[in-house]
């Protein structure tokens, strides 16, 4: 606290950013009457920088971001501040924090883009339950003021029977006074209050001031709090008296919007991030994992995936949904399903989607806390909004005679007029397993049988993300196992019964990096999948990143004649090639460097194919700087016939992951090496031969670090062709 007397003309505010000098508030640290004017105000219409000015006291509150440059955005009136849903919220020091004794009013224009994953302040001051204030918002929309009086030993909150609409201009004050307890009032009206025994407010005086952040907010790894507000905030006041309704209609009233509130990302808040793809699919920012519901209808491709807008972290699972005409380039689109208090108060989990007698329905795992259960939700609107089932959930749980293991990620397909789901379980001390389930009518479901049961050995003990579907005259199981690898059955499908070709699973990909693909039958009969391509950077970079996680390219599954799932890129991706470079007889050996004459670039697309392979080692090496201290390299390994990604050199950062992987590819006498790479930042996509394929993440710190050559070691190889292609980005 700084002495209350004898204070000179200027004071100093000091925290982790540094100090400011401000003028002294000469009636700031003496009890007052009640003013008719703010005893603190924050208009936010600094339009740039990183402090922001609170009137009252001149002083200028440092604004915390992620990347130290706050967004700005216009206001309800001038200019507001633009808060990310994590890392953006300002404090005010407790000594210069207003003093509030009989009364209290705060008063704000706000939008909300999203609700947080825990509560959230507005703004807040308090040691809660002892003291203090909080004007909050929580994950469900809820809003209200929860405050600590003198007379009581309990914190006392009043709700607001609504949640806040999200996307709009929203007026809010909340008034205490001690004769005539809490009022909250939403766009000039009042719409709930709560009478208190008259009791003077209990302050948190050595408490700072927090705006945008719950000061007890949880933590989650160390690194993400979870109580951020996230939307605009503009023309924030606090008043030592309780207005009355008259004069918040008033105050409502005598502002004039005139800008709606823009809530799209800005292309400010990544530009110069070289880890961010360009060319592919992933939310406008904060965090994803697993796409589902990959669908066709009217004439687009609709495909949702679980979301987080919050945060680059996991939390407040959602239905995030994009949509596109070609596979290639997609468009955003509203969020789907958000949770709700009930059956899937704690997320709305994986599932599928699938066109019910015309109408799109989602088929996804309702979490409420304790359990997970299957439920729906339609749309009567052209896929922009979703209603819930009033009856879920549709499937409350397992049979109980097969003790299962977890219960989710529901996958639908309909045969005519029957539709089929199958859920991710295991059975246990046995293995994973799917379970059968049929319906007419996608409400009342009847539980087969396990479509097919691992063994836990072979396959992990739980199945996650099982997909299903038709590929030639075979269908494909494919599973995520627990812990995480990704596995797939060939087999036959008749009478409700598969029967896999072989017992033992095979894999998705040589390294294990690519997961959970979401599949469906294109318009032209091709079973297209898209899966996840997570992280492997430690959370404070991803924290400084602000978004988390990319979707794999589109790609074609088919049968090879041998049996086994081949993979291979959507053609149409060749859409978004640019500018083309050939290569052709290139002499390739130990002693060649530059054979490539300076190729660079860090979204590209490239096919080479090497013939005549002397040497034991033959690739690429990628994202290479000029002195090699940073390079990525796909090679092929002739005398273990592996396919193998070297990131041993990829960064010179510490903490990202650094290794050799690879697996089995065998080439006949006679067969080239024939590579498809996709190279898109801090994504590597190789396909090779067509029937093999490994997925990848590099993060390269240097910005020369573009460059792009061939190699051979321990002999000679010749590259017979390659074609290079820079790449567009996909958004529309």
């Amino acid at each position: 606290m700084l002495p209350r007397t004898g204070r000179r003309d200027f004071i100093r505010s000091c925290g982790a950013f540094g100090c400011v000098l401000i003028r002294n508030p000469i009636n700031l640290f003496q009890k007052v009457h009640a003013s008719r004017d703010p005893v603190a105000i924050w208009h936010f219409d600094q339009r740039a920088g990183a402090r922001t000015l609170e009137s009252a006291s001149g002083l200028l509150d440092v604004v915390s971001h992620r990347s130290n440059s706050p967004e700005w955005t216009c206001g309800a009136s001038g200019s507001a501040l633009r808060f990310d849903g994590y890392s953006t919220w300002l404090s005010h020091p407790a000594s210069l924090a207003p003093r509030l004794a009989d009364a209290l009013t705060l008063e704000v224009w706000l939008v909300v883009d999203s609700y947080p994953v825990s509560d959230a302040a507005i703004v807040n001051q308090h040691t809660r339950p002892d003291a203090g204030y909080a004007l909050f918002l929580d994950k469900y929309g809820f809003w209200g003021l929860g405050l600590a009086v003198r007379d009581s030993l309990r914190w006392h909150e009043c709700l607001a029977p609504n949640p806040l609409p999200k996307g709009e201009w929203l007026h809010l004050a909340a008034t205490y006074d001690r004769f005539t307890g809490i009022a909250l009032y939403l766009n000039g009206n009042e719409v709930q209050s709560h009478k208190l025994l008259a009791a003077s407010l209990a302050l948190a005086e050595d408490v700072d001031l927090w705006i945008g952040k719950h000061n007890q907010t949880p933590v989650l790894d160390e690194t993400f709090p979870t109580g951020v507000f996230g939307g605009i905030i503009d023309e924030l006041r606090i008043y030592d008296r309780a207005l009355d309704a008259a004069e918040i209609r008033d105050r409502f009233l005598s502002t004039r919007i005139v800008c709606a509130p823009d809530l799209s990302v800005p292309a400010a808040r990544f530009q110069g991030d070289e880890h961010r793809p360009q060319y592919h699919a992933l939310p406008a920012a904060a965090w994803t994992n697993e796409p589902h519901g990959l669908i066709f209808w009217k004439g687009e491709y609709h495909l949702f995936y679980q979301k987080n807008p919050t945060g680059p972290y996991w939390g407040q699972i959602q239905w995030g949904h994009m949509a596109s005409s070609d596979l290639a380039h997609w468009a955003h689109l509203p969020v789907a399903l958000v949770p709700e208090p009930g059956v899937d108060q704690q997320g709305c989990w994986s599932g599928s989607s699938v066109i019910n007698r015309d109408i799109p329905t989602i088929v996804y795992t309702g979490g409420d806390g304790q359990k997970a259960t299957i439920c729906i939700a339609t749309s009567q609107d052209g896929m922009k909004t979703w209603k819930k089932y009033s009856g879920n959930p549709v499937i409350a749980s397992p049979p109980p005679e097969l003790h299962a293991k977890e219960f989710r990620d529901p996958f639908v397909w309909n045969e005519g007029e029957v539709f089929y789901m199958i859920i991710g379980s295991g059975i246990a001390d046995v293995g994973g397993t799917a379970l059968l389930y049929k319906s007419k009518d996608m409400i009342q479901w009847q539980f087969l049988k396990p479509l097919l049961v691992g063994d836990k050995k072979d396959s992990g003990v739980f199945w996650e993300m099982p997909v299903f579907g038709k590929i030639g005259d075979k269908h494909v199981l494919i599973v995520t196992e627990v812990p995480a690898r990704d596995s797939y059955w060939i087999g036959t499908w008749k009478n409700e019964t598969f029967i896999p070709d072989a017992v033992t699973p095979r894999r998705l990909e040589l390294v294990n990096h690519y997961l959970s693909p979401s599949i469906r039958l294109d318009q032209q009969g091709r079973l297209v999948a898209i899966g996840i391509i997570p992280e492997t950077r430690h959370r404070s970079e991803v924290f400084a990143a602000g978004w988390a996680h990319v979707y794999g390219l589109p790609r074609v599954m088919s049968l090879s004649s041998d049996g086994q799932l081949r993979q291979e890129p959507l053609p149409e991706l060749a859409m978004l090639r640019e500018s083309h470079q050939h290569f052709n007889d290139v002499l390739v050996s130990s002693d060649a460097a530059n054979a490539l004459h300076g190729l660079e670039g860090e979204s590209l697309e490239m096919v080479a194919e090497f013939v005549d392979c002397k040497a034991q080692r033959v690739g690429l090496k990628l994202r290479r700087s000029p002195d090699a201290q940073e390079e990525t390299t796909i090679f092929y390994d002739t005398f273990d016939q592996t396919l193998n990604i070297d990131r041993s050199r990829s960064s010179v950062n510490p903490a990202v992951e650094r290794n050799v992987r690879g697996g089995r590819l065998e080439l006949r006498a006679d067969e080239s090496l024939a590579l498809h790479i996709f190279l898109d930042h801090s994504v590597v996509e190789v396909f090779a031969n067509g029937r093999a394929t490994f997925t990848s993440r590099i993060y390269p710190t240097r910005p020369d670090s573009r460059g792009v050559d061939v190699f051979a070691e321990g002999g000679v190889a010749r590259l017979k062709s390659l074609d290079v292609w820079s790449m567009k980005s996909i958004w529309k």
